[in-house]
């Protein structure tokens, strides 16, 4: 647009100064609670993609699209979140959407595309978990590594296309604002087309919310339900048999986590459905009380990509939190890798040495000596040997 445009002949709004106090409330909240979330976030979900790739985990074919989660979760963060947080530090003078037409349209379409990934990369694990709880047997050719990541790479085509129409219904627009000191702010921002107001007023919020929230929230629910009926029916089977195998425990922790990364999903998104159903009746009569639903429902909906970490640590105990104290305790003995190997072949010598002066003459004698030069070597071998 030409540089010489005047408010009388662009889009402009009136603050008040409820509305002012408003904006400095939302700008705090993004830059103290929205800065956090961004920082833990980013670092949860790096290390839970790290634990992910170990041997244990990869042996499960869901542990593919685990870490496909951690990966859309991260990019939420740093496209939507992180947006927020950078216009707060700057005080809405650096906008990535304000740059160029190309960059409003782009960043639009990938914050409700990830957005939306996000929470239908969470059903695909929950339904993969739920057929392998199920149907045991037959989980490893339903639910196979292959066939979890077509799965996810027709979703995220689905999902591209659906949002696909950003590009021809947001465009860049200047916008005046007058303050009530009467001083006049012109800021770049990223909004529908005017001919497409109906379209991104009264029916596209409802398509986003159903595929970012409605549909898998229900989906997802109905999951968790059967996969708890199913695990407290095998707790109760193995009560009876008393066995209980260390693979078992595992699978119930696995479950357990996913349990409980799936309820924070839903306990999130709630609030924004129910924002969603009340903001044509609140716009009107409050725009100050508009925007703190905003930021707060906001908050909350990227609470679920910050906090997956955490979940994975509290419930999933006897197996993530298991792999994440043996990542940092092999990183912790990386740099004594070395001389406790020249300790272990020290010792196994000296023994070898010992044994050699005073030959062993019984076979229980014979079994010690190789008990006493072999196991340590090979012990140390496979701790060590391969970091």
């Amino acid at each position: 647009m030409p540089s010489n445009l005047t408010c009388d002949s662009m889009r402009f709004h009136t603050t008040t100064p409820e509305i002012e106090y408003a904006l400095y409330v939302r700008r705090m909240i993004f830059l103290t609670v929205g800065t956090f979330l961004v920082t833990a976030g980013c670092v949860g979900n790096s290390v839970s993609f790290i634990v992910l790739q170990t041997e244990s985990f990869r042996k499960s074919p869901s542990s593919a699209v685990l870490s496909a989660l951690a990966v859309a979760d991260t990019a939420v963060l740093l496209t939507s979140l992180l947006r927020h947080c950078i216009l707060a530090f700057s005080n809405n003078a650096m906008d990535v959407r304000g740059i160029s037409q190309a960059s409003c349209k782009v960043h639009t379409l990938m914050t409700y595309f990830l957005m939306q990934l996000s929470a239908w990369t969470l059903v695909v694990v929950t339904t993969a978990r739920l057929i392998s709880t199920l149907l045991p047997f037959r989980s490893r050719v339903l639910c196979s590594r292959r066939r979890l990541l077509l799965t996810l790479l027709f979703i995220c085509i689905a999902l591209f296309l659906v949002n696909f129409h950003i590009v021809f219904t947001v465009e860049l627009h200047e916008v005046c604002y007058v303050h009530p000191d009467g001083n006049v702010t012109l800021v770049k921002q990223c909004h529908h087309s005017d001919q497409y107001a109906g379209f991104w007023f009264n029916v596209w919020p409802w398509i986003d919310s159903s595929l970012c929230s409605i549909i898998p929230g229900v989906v997802i629910l109905i999951q968790n339900i059967a996969m708890v009926r199913n695990v407290m029916k095998a707790r109760k089977t193995r009560r009876n048999s008393l066995h209980v195998t260390r693979n078992n425990q595992g699978k119930t922790s696995v479950t357990a986590m996913l349990i409980a990364v799936s309820m924070l999903f839903i306990a999130t998104n709630i609030p924004i459905v129910v924002y969603m159903s009340v903001y044509n009746s609140i716009i009107g009569k409050s725009v100050a009380m508009t925007m703190f639903f905003h930021v707060s429902v906001t908050i909350l909906m990227h609470c679920n990509h910050s906090f997956n970490f955490v979940m994975y640590c509290v419930f999933g105990r006897s197996k993530f939190g298991r792999e994440l104290r043996e990542l940092f305790h092999c990183h912790g003995n990386k740099h004594g890798g070395r001389q406790s190997r020249l300790q272990s072949i020290t010792l196994s010598t000296f023994i070898m040495s010992l044994r050699a002066r005073s030959p062993p003459t019984t076979p229980r004698e014979r079994n010690s000596v190789v008990m006493a030069t072999d196991h340590p070597l090979q012990r140390d071998s496979f701790s060590t040997g391969g970091k």
